[in-house]
């Protein structure tokens, strides 16, 4: 979503492996429309060129260690689900419990937050400038804007919320080891030429990625990656992973991280559960300086005062995914559930009541 001035607004829809459209919207008021955009035809790809030898071109070209200081705005939207479950769990009933809909499915947790994030080189310090939330925390989350970051370039890649695995990347150093690469073919888009390029791993059972690269020709840059986990690489937690990674250019051959979303899926003991996060980054700047925000030496997360007092016009302004429906529902309808939970609960304490064991939300979202 974007803001826009009333009137007839021209608007160019691009996706990475299709070709764009531009339509005229008159807008009024908020609008929603939506589009169809026809496949990309891949070009052959040229006879002097292999896969293997466009991702050296790639790792031979890597950006050297960046000695830049710079500050981005990162914008994280997260939404556990649970798609499917069964009727009944150690005897009690499921849908009581989790205040599933009639397919038995419900949003188990959603987030949003807005950050500011000051790379210092070695180091990344995060303020965390808005946050809003619904439901229970306690299963897989991405707490801060800096979780969800992935650099394909590092030799081994590995997130927090997935444990202690780590995962060969497949443009770092040692890539050509672990994977093999075949090159699909080639597509033109906004006068470049970008190739696309299979990823698939050499061994099926090692932590390694399959999925797809696109790369840039000029300055052989990383442009797009749309990357996937399964159970044979060892992933924890879930049954598998999604990693998609937009690049754009922010000026003249330097390229950084535009949007990133990683989508998560499982199913343990009858539930049927998906996760979806998202970054999307923006007003990238030079030169930052954090201090102002009372960081001590070693902290790299700061809230600010107000950080969860932003009313709707704020998240109106703020936010470049439109929520859903179900998910416009768990804010104005979930937050009352919980304070009505938490009140029962106050009550229980005072009574003497302890607090109770509920297998059914542990063995969802943890207890």
């Amino acid at each position: 979503s974007f803001p826009a001035t009333p009137g007839r607004v021209s608007v160019r829809f691009l996706k990475m492996g299709f070709v764009p459209v531009e339509e005229t919207v008159e807008v009024t008021e908020d609008v929603f429309t939506s589009v169809i955009l026809p496949h990309a035809e891949l070009l052959p790809p040229p006879d002097s060129l292999s896969g293997a030898g466009l991702i050296r071109n790639v790792i031979g070209g890597r950006p050297a260690e960046e000695q830049e200081k710079f500050a981005v705005q990162v914008y994280m939207k997260g939404v556990q689900k649970l798609l499917d479950a069964p009727k009944r769990f150690l005897g009690k009933q499921v849908a009581g419990v989790l205040k599933v809909d009639s397919a038995r499915r419900t949003i188990l947790y959603q987030s949003e937050s807005v950050s500011r994030i000051y790379d210092q080189g070695r180091q990344k310090k995060e303020v965390l400038i808005s946050r809003k939330s619904a439901g229970s925390h306690e299963g897989l989350t991405f707490d801060r804007a800096s979780d969800l970051d992935v650099d394909f370039f590092e030799r081994y890649i590995s997130w927090k919320a997935f444990g202690h695995q780590t995962f060969v990347s497949p443009l770092g150093d040692k890539a050509l080891r672990h994977y093999t690469y075949e090159l699909l073919g080639s597509l033109e888009m906004e006068g470049d030429r970008i190739y696309r390029l299979a990823v698939r791993p050499k061994h099926s059972a090692d932590p390694l990625f399959s999925g797809d690269l696109y790369i840039l020709e000029r300055g052989w840059q990383l442009v797009f990656a749309d990357l996937r986990l399964g159970k044979s690489s060892r992933i924890n937690f879930v049954d598998s992973v999604r990693i998609s990674q937009s690049f754009s250019e922010i000026r003249p051959d330097v390229w950084k991280p535009e949007h990133v979303t990683i989508q998560t899926r499982g199913k343990v003991l009858g539930f049927d559960f998906a996760g979806y996060f998202a970054a999307v980054y923006s007003d990238y700047t030079r030169s930052p300086e954090p201090d102002d925000h009372g960081f001590l030496a070693n902290e790299v997360l700061r809230e600010t005062a107000d950080a969860r007092d932003k009313d709707p016009l704020y998240w109106a302004a703020e936010r470049p995914i439109v929520l859903t429906s179900a998910e416009q529902f768990q804010y104005h309808i979930r937050d009352s559930l919980e304070n009505e939970a938490r009140n029962r609960h106050l009550k229980d304490l005072k009574s003497g009541e302890p607090n109770r064991f509920k297998p059914v939300r542990f063995f969802v979202a943890g207890y």
